[in-house]
């Protein structure tokens, strides 16, 4: 994480007062991040080892991966490796999903800049959940896609608060000071004080 991490207040609209805000950290090399206008949110700009947004203290934990159409089908062509890793660092958490800023008609009907085959995309992108065990959730468009990505993560947390969320099994390095077992790729594992384990980035 950065060392000095930014923050900034989003919106209310359409939300009970009282909600609470949700502090979301945003990855500082996200490009295109969502303001979250709409949303009671306190947003907080720092460097994330896996995704695009998560929830503050529990960066290792949780995550979500955000894809306008043309990066998701560039990620399936020559940035395929790439993405492979970082789909296979998300599998290691607790929640992590990568959220689509448009529908599956949309690729079927190759609305998008790439060459690649909408089948061959498709098929690509169903493999990829299978393989990683990390769903892709289709949202629409932009908008759709915040309104996933700040659900998605709140309810995360009342999850978490509740005591309703366990780690899954294969997961449980998390929380005991276990080892994580190597990634695809990736050949050194670190351990973060009161963070668990978790792979280093290339």
């Amino acid at each position: 994480m950065a060392s000095n991490p930014t923050r900034q207040k989003g919106g209310r609209a359409g939300l009970p007062k009282q909600a609470p805000a949700l502090a979301i950290v945003v990855d500082t090399r996200e490009q295109a991040p969502y303001a979250f206008e709409r949303f009671p949110v306190e947003i907080i700009r720092a460097g994330l080892s896996t995704g695009d947004y998560s929830l503050a203290g529990h960066q290792s934990r949780a995550a979500i991966e955000r894809k306008s159409l043309d990066h998701l089908v560039g990620c399936l062509t020559v940035g395929r490796a790439r993405f492979e890793r970082e789909l296979d660092r998300g599998r290691a958490l607790d929640l992590f999903t990568v959220v689509v800023e448009a529908s599956m008609e949309d690729v079927a009907r190759h609305r998008y800049t790439g060459r690649m085959d909408p089948h061959a995309a498709l098929q690509s992108i169903l493999a990829f959940q299978v393989r990683y065990d990390v769903p892709f959730v289709w949202a629409g468009n932009r908008a759709g896609a915040e309104y996933v990505t700040y659900w998605t993560l709140q309810k995360y947390a009342r999850e978490l608060r509740g005591g309703r969320l366990k780690p899954r099994p294969w997961r449980n390095w998390w929380g005991w000071g276990g080892v994580e077992p190597p990634r695809v790729g990736e050949s050194r594992v670190t351990a973060y004080p009161n963070e668990g384990t978790r792979a280093q980035r290339r």
